[in-house]
């Protein structure tokens, strides 16, 4: 009958179990559900847990968490932020129901007694990643009964990384990364760049929706070991780029291994894909390997005495590979090796694209491009170009799936179908990078590939082709022309309640783009912190609805994620003490009405009847390292100077950089002319310009007084001089000149102290120049520095109230 390719297709789409290694399996696709706890990547720096880590010590802002002996330990849920370097552990140890979310804010941690971070006991562990992170363990371990911990990611429970940042791990002793129950992607980049063993190894599943993954192992890259229940052991990849090169194996999973879309960039491996059940219905997947390069064979009854995972073959639809949509190129080098090795049944068909070539061997058979004991079918609408060694079939004997247990049923795997047109034909030998071009009679090229191996005979076929009509094969200098078959006919006994085609309807899909701006205050470069900033930005996931139908029955896969609002940025801030000295010279005009002088500011108190009508002027010469300001202060209504100061000071100057002094003394720029200001401190205005922080604008901060902004005068910059002091009542203004006008200056070179109901309760008072208010009670104004509660000073105190 024609169209076996249909009836085939049914034999895994329609609701039929198969019995594998003790369990029943369903066939695939299958999909993965993303839940909010694996997108959340929100927390509050307000109200989370913040930790800053310094090498042998943290610093712990909130409650849940504890520092010793270079252990952090987190014992309760909620939601933690760690950021810095941490020489020693972390621990997640909690109620088994807990669930805790950790974000990796630019902290590396590196263990010299096991895991960098160790998963103890949790209900569920999300990981969100911002800035760059890195995780490195030792080369030795101490083990429980159980081989474990065995990873420097070791987490005992479901284990969820989402975000935009960067994970580096190292696996010194083992695994780099290792999760014992269901292990998500949901976004971020991770690379493990070491790994002795397994790159990342999951116990039930492992799946990827976002972001990349780059793997260097010396054994196999992703591992999924379920081989219990049928419900695990799958591995599901969404989208997102895999990257890996392996000593081993590339991608392995007990039961299903499902490709919906994504890029899968397998540089090195002895075989690429392995499962029981292999759907390929999107993406782009390049495989180079030494043995298979796609290896479909059921599940090992370890029970029974075999340990390898060879399996037997299905060709009953219990062991498939199903390649309908995508595009899939294959390199296999070496000698007993197979592009694709199906142990039950090979179904080429949909819109897939393949691209196959063995360095050695042929198209069909047991050493070959394309081998399945089942049927082993190229059907209509597929692209496939596959290049060999040898045009005929090659045999060998029972030294690979079939060492180690009886061996199978005899095969099908002689046997082939392509049902569509097609060439299958012998060329010259070509050398590995030759291209080859298939034209049609008008020259315009249907279908190419280029081959990284010597290649003999080749195959091709492609939904333009039609029976009959003469094409041209080109690769290097060689060029002939062929005549396209016709499509192959053919029957099946089995199953035989099946004896109609379904429709075909192709994968659709509708999906909405999704921009993320991730912005970070970096750390200062000055040393620990007491002030934190924070910054935040709307992200809105949009919904992705994606239609796969394979057959008459129809899958349906619909994630929708809510929006939510997460602080994106923090750091943390030293505060300097200014120091300014003065030289003061004073000679009064008029000593009988100079009522007194203060020496050690820069100030003349004139008499008390006049006092509060003095008008300051002042006249200023430049010199070219200080400045004379002459000020003289006269009576209304007459032109009698009453006294004249000469003060010796510095030249009241602007930042001839434009922006706070205090954002350059810890190593930051000024940003250009006219730039926007994303946060403000008591440092000064910044800006986010070129993907780094810097200084934006001349700062001119709020806390002057506010008898001197009703005069119409302005606030000083942050560093301004103090020149003059004027007493009010219990308050004292602050006087600074710059740009040839007065200005108010802060309090920045006043520190007096707080109330007494403050230090009384034995906490101290905040140092100058912190005025940000935090709480306020009857004690008085509190704020925050160095992770404890101090009083506001009393002049900040009267400024704030103002």
């Amino acid at each position: 009958m024609k169209y076996l390719n249909f009836i085939f297709l049914c034999l895994w789409t329609v609701a039929i179990n198969f019995v594998a290694g003790g369990i029943t399996l369903t066939a695939g696709p299958v999909t993965c559900e993303y839940k909010k706890k694996d997108l959340d990547e929100s927390y509050n720096i307000d109200k989370d847990t913040f930790i800053i880590c310094s090498d042998n010590y943290c610093d712990i802002h909130g409650s849940g968490a504890l520092y010793s002996d270079e252990l952090l330990t987190i014992v309760k849920a909620g939601t933690y932020i760690v950021l810095g370097k941490l020489n020693g552990q972390l621990i997640i140890d909690t109620a088994k129901e807990d669930y805790v979310h950790l974000v990796m804010n630019g902290i590396t941690i590196n263990s010299s007694h096991g895991p960098a971070i160790y998963a103890v006991m949790a209900n569920k562990v999300t990981i969100t990643i911002n800035g760059s992170n890195k995780l490195v363990d030792s080369t030795s371990y101490t083990l429980d009964s159980e081989g474990e911990p065995d990873a420097c990611l070791f987490v005992d429970a479901d284990l969820s990384f989402n975000g935009s940042g960067k994970l580096d791990v190292e696996g010194n002793f083992r695994d780099a990364i290792r999760c014992k129950k269901d292990l998500k992607i949901a976004n971020g980049n991770i690379t493990v760049s070491r790994s002795k063993k397994i790159g990342i190894k999951a116990r039930n599943s492992f799946c990827i929706r976002n972001g990349s993954v780059d793997i260097t192992s010396n054994d196999t890259g992703i591992k999924v070991t379920k081989d219990d229940n049928p419900e695990k052991g799958f591995i599901v990849i969404d989208g997102g780029k895999i990257t890996i090169t392996s000593g081993n194996k590339a991608i392995h999973s007990e039961t299903h291994l499902t490709i919906n879309n994504g890029y899968i960039d397998i540089k090195k491996s002895k075989e690429g894909l392995e499962s029981q059940m292999i759907d390929i219905l999107g993406g782009e997947t390049h495989i180079v390997s030494t043995d298979d390069g796609i290896n479909a064979s059921k599940i090992v009854d370890k029970t029974q005495g075999n340990y390898y995972w060879y399996g037997s073959s299905g060709t009953d639809g219990s062991v498939y590979v199903n390649i309908i949509g995508g595009k899939t190129f294959i390199t296999v080098q070496g000698g007993d090796v197979d592009g694709i090795d199906s142990n039950g049944v090979l179904y080429i068909g949909g819109n897939a694209e393949l691209y196959g070539s063995t360095g050695s061997g042929s198209i069909y058979g047991n050493m070959a491009v394309l081998d399945a004991d089942g049927v082993n079918a190229i059907c209509a609408n597929a692209t496939v170009i596959a290049t060999g060694r040898s045009s005929g079939r090659w045999k060998r004997n029972l030294l690979k799936r079939q060492r180690y247990q009886p061996p199978p049923p005899p095969p099908g795997g002689e046997s082939h179908a392509v049902y569509q047109p097609y060439i299958q034909a012998s060329i010259s030998s070509q050398n590995p990078g030759t291209k080859i071009n298939v034209l049609d009679k008008d020259n315009n090229i249907i279908a190419s590939y280029t081959p990284i191996t010597y290649f003999s005979s080749i195959l091709v076929t492609s939904p333009k082709m039609v029976a009959g009509q003469v094409y041209t094969i080109s690769a290097g200098s060689y060029n002939q022309a062929f005549t396209a078959s016709a499509a192959d006919n053919g029957s099946v006994s089995k199953p035989p309640s099946i004896t109609i085609p379904p429709v075909i309807i192709p994968t659709t899909t509708i999906a909405t783009t999704t921009t993320t701006t991730s912005i970070f205050i970096p750390k200062p470069k000055t040393v620990a912190s007491t002030e934190t900033m924070t910054s935040t930005i709307t992200d809105t996931i949009g919904t992705t609805t994606t239609l796969s139908i394979v057959t008459n029955g129809a899958v349906i896969n619909t994630t929708t994620v809510s929006s939510s609002i997460k602080t994106i940025s923090n750091s943390s801030f030293k505060t300097l003490p200014i120091t300014s000295t003065k030289t003061i010279d004073i000679e009064p005009t008029n000593t009988e009405i100079i009522d007194s002088i203060t020496e050690d500011v820069t100030f003349v108190d004139a008499t008390t009847t006049i006092e509060s009508t003095v008008i300051a002027t002042i006249t200023t010469d430049y010199d070219t390292d200080e400045t004379t300001i002459t000020s003289t202060i006269e009576a209304p209504n007459t032109s009698t100077p009453i006294a004249t100061t000469t003060i010796q000071t510095e030249t009241p100057t602007s930042n001839n950089k434009s922006c706070s002094k205090f954002i350059l003394e810890r190593g930051y720029k000024c940003c250009s002319d006219n730039c926007e200001v994303t946060h403000s401190d008591e440092n000064g205005d910044w800006g986010y310009e070129n993907g780094e922080w810097c200084g934006c604008g001349e700062y001119k901060p709020s806390n002057c007084s506010q008898t001197i902004l009703d005069q119409g005068y302005s606030c000083c910059s942050y560093n301004c001089k103090v020149v003059h002091e004027e007493n009010k009542g219990e308050s004292k203004y602050y006087w600074g000149v710059e740009k040839d006008n007065w200005c108010g200056c802060p309090l920045n070179n006043i520190r007096s102290g707080c109330p007494e109901s403050i230090t009384e309760k034995g906490y101290k008072c905040c140092s100058n120049n912190h005025c940000r208010s935090k709480y306020e009670d009857e004690d008085g104004i509190w704020s925050i520095e160095n992770g404890e509660w101090c009083g506001v000073s009393l002049e900040c105190y009267s400024i704030l109230k103002n």
